[in-house]
């Protein structure tokens, strides 16, 4: 019953509105409740509070992505470096037969041919072990900013 009462009275008012008292009305309707501002500094403490929160997580978020991404970077550049040794001592070991005079410079030039393209396949190999940790890396983070994470990755 008392909220067709109020209904009735919301309804007088609307009805009751003419020249005279349209002023009073429309400042009677726009003036603050007692409980207005104490709600709106609730919802704003609770948007700041939200804000924190996202932040927190984006910054843990970034911080574990670029930790993986930094370890599979790593791990290329290891298998890059053992390829480049691996290299480094065959060349030493040929250029020591070709001294001794156990192969002739044509079969050095073949070995070093041969150590090169050895090098390049570990290189690719690396490379392709850390385009597929990549993609795995990325599918963990989808919904994320991780192309906007590895554009201003610049540490």
């Amino acid at each position: 019953m008392a909220k067709n009462e109020e209904k009735k009275a919301q309804t007088k008012e609307q009805v009751a509105v003419n020249e005279e008292n349209v002023l009073d009305v429309l400042q009677k309707a726009n003036s603050m409740e007692d409980d207005s501002f104490d709600k709106a500094e609730a919802e704003i403490k609770d948007e700041e509070e939200k804000r924190k929160v996202r932040a927190a997580k984006e910054a843990l978020l970034e911080a574990r992505y670029t930790e993986l991404k930094e370890v599979l970077q790593l791990r290329q550049r290891r298998a890059e470096d053992r390829a480049t040794k691996k290299a480094l001592e065959d060349v030493k070991v040929a250029l020591g037969e070709l001294k001794d005079k156990k192969i002739t410079p044509v079969q050095f030039k073949d070995r070093k041919k041969e150590i090169g393209k050895a090098k390049r396949e570990a290189f690719s190999e690396a490379s392709k072990a850390y385009d597929k940790g990549y993609e795995e890396l990325k599918s963990k983070f989808p919904n994320y900013y991780s192309f906007e994470w590895d554009r201003y990755d610049r540490w």
